[in-house]
């Protein structure tokens, strides 16, 4: 017996009821607190430059940035073209929760040719987000929405999204084909995870020509890989799952990069042509390291990104892909938090990467693959007398 059963329908008026009186108990509980709760406010706040705007990154023929403005909730999401020209509002979220009591944001991406873009918005705060397309140089959604969406991304040709939907319990669970201008009721379903410890999700490689249905549970793993340049073709299982094996796909060139745990918790990596993607056809790239932890992996062009743990700290390496040089990012304090930063072009001679100390405010650094050096791109500034 459930006796807070009758709680899962929210619309009832018996729950509404109850929810108002919690609130009501709560606010006269909190009251006495009232002025510490607007004090705390207000000193975080003071910490905050609210007129602000972000690094932008190059992502084909545009450069994208995200700009904050004193007195909105929200970010705006602007880019340029890299050869010149006026900016261009992608996408502003201020306009989007107007009239709304919560807006939260969840897939966003454009298409490869740069003319849409994809984002889910929730406005439940129930996380159940709706897709939508939008034609960026007009603003104009197309009419296609799509319920539940737990994640999406784009196929190469611009017109075809991938996306996964949840189920009752909320566990994502279906991977759909959507062709812009029909009706969602008939998208394909590509995919169904029916185990109910695993949960899907999808996203594309690095290189951009696969998409991953990626299938996980707390202890294992499983992979799919899409042509994105054949959305309608059948997904090829990378590895099928094993109980405790945990793997994750990238893919460069003719080969794809897999970071496994098949030989040890701390992971090691290996390859395996795009061809032949079975556990038969794995050669060792890198050795399982008993004190060192293979975090991350993400391929380039020419290098692949490493995050590892060493000693309990966070460090950053690049990789040449054939495994015989390693260099590992120079950090300047000895404590500290650092991660890759968004790199979305796979060609990159460049790689950005987010650090921060108990004495550095979050910075963005651009790693030049060529010279080994990192360049400083932008510190947050921390307004209201921060003494490093």
């Amino acid at each position: 017996v459930d006796d807070y059963g009758w709680l899962r329908d929210k619309d009832t008026p018996e729950v509404l009821e109850h929810l108002r009186a919690e609130a009501a108990y709560a606010e006269r509980a909190m009251a006495p607190l009232a002025p510490l709760r607007a004090a705390l406010f207000a000193e975080i706040v003071s910490h905050i430059a609210e007129d602000d705007a972000s690094v932008p990154v190059k992502d084909g023929a545009w450069r994208y940035w995200r700009r904050t403005r004193k007195g909105q909730n929200y970010a705006v999401l602007l880019r340029e073209p890299v050869a010149g020209g006026p900016e261009q509002v992608v996408l502003d979220i201020n306009r989007l929760a107007e009239g709304k009591a919560y807006l939260g944001l969840g897939s966003v991406e454009t298409s490869d040719d740069g003319a849409r873009l994809l984002y889910a918005t929730d406005e439940t705060g129930f996380r159940s987000y709706d897709l939508r397309v939008r034609d960026i140089a007009s603003g104009v959604d197309a009419a296609d929405v799509i319920r539940h969406v737990v994640s999406a991304t784009w196929a190469a040709d611009g017109a075809t999204i991938v996306y996964v939907v949840e189920d009752a319990a909320k566990r994502p669970y279906r991977a759909y084909r959507h062709t812009l201008g029909t009706d969602p009721k008939d998208d394909v379903l590509i995919y169904e995870e029916s185990d109910g410890r695993f949960e899907l999700a999808c996203w594309r490689t690095s290189s951009k020509a696969f998409v991953v249905l990626h299938s996980g549970s707390q202890l294992t793993t499983e992979v799919r890989l899409l042509d994105a340049r054949r959305p309608a073709a059948a997904p090829v299982v990378v590895a099928a799952r094993a109980e405790g094996h945990e793997y994750h796909v990238e893919h460069a060139g003719d080969r794809l990069f897999i970071r496994t745990n098949d030989a040890g918790s701390n992971f090691r990596l290996v390859t395996a042509p795009v061809k032949t993607p079975g556990r038969a056809h794995w050669k060792e790239l890198r050795a399982h390291d008993p004190r060192v932890m293979l975090e991350e992996m993400t391929a380039f062009a020419t290098v692949l990104a490493l995050e590892v743990r060493d000693g309990g700290l966070p460090h950053l390496e690049l990789m040449d892909h054939a495994g015989r040089k390693t260099t590992r990012v120079a950090l300047p304090d000895p404590v500290y938090e650092v991660s890759y930063e968004q790199n979305p072009e796979f060609g990159a001679r460049e790689i950005r990467y987010t650090y921060e100390s108990l004495a550095v405010p979050r910075s963005v650094y651009a790693y030049d693959l060529a010279k080994a050096t990192s360049t400083l791109l932008k510190e947050d500034p921390v307004p209201g007398g921060f003494d490093r």
